[in-house]
Order: structure tokens, then sequence, then C-alpha cells
């Protein structure tokens, strides 16, 4: 009975079932029932419309369902902070992918079997496995540049996590700083990943102190591109960051010591 109303029904609308009951499956379906009544008492005078939401007057158009797919149909607030930084493009990327857990860590490889390592060990470390938060956040090697950096800005606590690092971790930093920060963060994140793929691949080793000096170059470099009005109000930081290169030169760095010597807790 349902499926010969529905076959002659057509080119029908909602309102064609409304207060119908002969088009009902078998059964006790009480959230369609509830969804029907809902429907009926809501029901107006006028005909039913087809509205497509992507454009405003309601009416399809092919750009408005390209401009969906190209925009990323699913809108995420935090993607267009990431992506579009100001540094290259391939450091924006890197930053979004380990935001997203995308990035190609040993644990991410493990889980595809795409892992040509003996272990998924982390090789800055040699102690946990390496995940993306434990690459870049929880490592003692990411701790000891995070916690140089919040001491010399005085930002006393880490992010707990790389949604935490572009989300609320990230609002915590006054809004002045806010873009001198998001410099930071990206520079902090490539290098320790640059770093990572060094060892991996060239089985080369550098230094904490050499990480940091890395970073900071880096970050200045970004900094003298950025444009003249927004630099004005980041020159106590920039003044700052450049200072700190005296004192990481000048600290006596052990280049051998192993990364278990490192504190925990990143401080200098």
């Amino acid at each position: 009975m349902a499926s010969s109303f529905l076959t002659g029904l057509g080119e029908g609308t909602v309102r064609d079932l409304v207060g119908r009951e002969d088009w009902l499956p078998r059964g006790d379906y009480p959230s369609l029932s509830r969804l029907l009544m809902g429907l009926a008492n809501h029901t107006g005078p006028g005909e039913d419309l087809k509205r497509w939401r992507l454009s405003s007057n309601g009416v399809f158009s092919v750009k408005s369902f390209y401009s969906f797919l190209v925009d990323g149909g699913i809108r995420c607030p935090w993607t267009p902070v990431i992506l579009k930084g100001s540094c290259p493009r391939k450091v924006n990327l890197i930053n979004w992918l380990a935001w997203e857990d995308k990035i190609l860590s040993l644990e991410n490889l493990a889980l595809r079997r795409c892992n040509l390592l003996p272990s998924t060990t982390c090789v800055m470390c040699h102690s946990n496995v390496e995940s993306t938060n434990h690459l870049f956040l929880q490592c003692p090697v990411a701790l000891h540049v995070w916690g140089f950096f919040g001491h010399l800005f005085d930002v006393r606590s880490n992010p707990s996590s790389m949604r935490d690092l572009w989300g609320n971790w990230r609002k915590n930093i006054k809004r002045p700083l806010s873009t001198f920060w998001d410099l930071l963060i990206r520079a902090i994140t490539w290098n320790i990943w640059i770093e990572r793929n060094a060892r991996i691949f060239s089985s080369s080793c550098a230094s904490n102190a050499t990480i940091i000096v890395k970073i900071v170059h880096m970050l200045l470099m970004w900094l003298n591109a950025v444009p003249e009005a927004k630099r004005a109000k980041l020159e106590e930081p920039i003044k700052k960051i450049k200072k700190s290169l005296e004192f990481v030169a000048t600290r006596e760095v052990e280049l051998n010591a192993p990364p278990e010597h490192i504190s925990s807790t990143g401080e200098v």
C-alpha cells in the first residue's frame, strides 16, 4: 500500500504526506510520527518550495556549489588562521597537518603500516612513542624549546595538545602579541620537524641551543616581512628575541648531552 502510494506520488511534496498515514512503513516509529505532527502544526496555506541554501536567492547555481567545495564545505574557524600566516606556505601547511594530527609521525605511519623504522620510538628523546603531540609538545627537546620562549615572554603554561595550542592556549596570549606568537608557534613547529627529519634521514643531531637559534633567526626574518603598522607594535618582543640570541650564544651548552639529561620541565 505504502509503496504504491509513493510510486504514484511522483513529484509530490512533504505537504502531500502530512496528515496521511497510508504511506508509513508498518511498525512503531514514534520519532517519525512526532516529526509529521510537528510539520502538520507548522504547515501554512502557501505551497512548498525548493530552496538552495548555498545561494542568497535560494536558486541553485553551479558557481555556489563550486565555491562550497573549494572553500572546504565543512568550515573550520582555525584553518584560515593557520594557513594564512606571514611565512612560507610549506610552514603553514606543516602546522595545519600537525594541528589535524595528519602529519607523518612515526605513530601515524605505523597506523598506516608504512613505518620503515624498527619502532615508533621518538628519535628526539628515545623514550616514548612519537605521536604528534609528543613530538611537538611533550618530548624533552620540545619542552626545553617551549620552556625557553615561555620564560622569555612570561608565558607560564605550555599547551596540552596541538588542538589546544591553536585553540584555548592561543586565546590566552595578549592580543598585541598574537601576531608575534602566531609566527613563533610556526617557527617552533617547523624547526622541530626539520630536526626530527635530520635525525632520521641524515643521522645528524643539533643541540637544543642550536634549534633555538634557528627558530629565532627564522622568526626575525619573517617579522621583517610583517606590515610596518603591525611591526611597530612588536618592538618590545623583537628586542627581547634579539637579546636572547646573545644569551644562547654565550651560554655553556653540553652539545653531546643525551636527551634524557634535559629537564622535563623545559626550564632554561
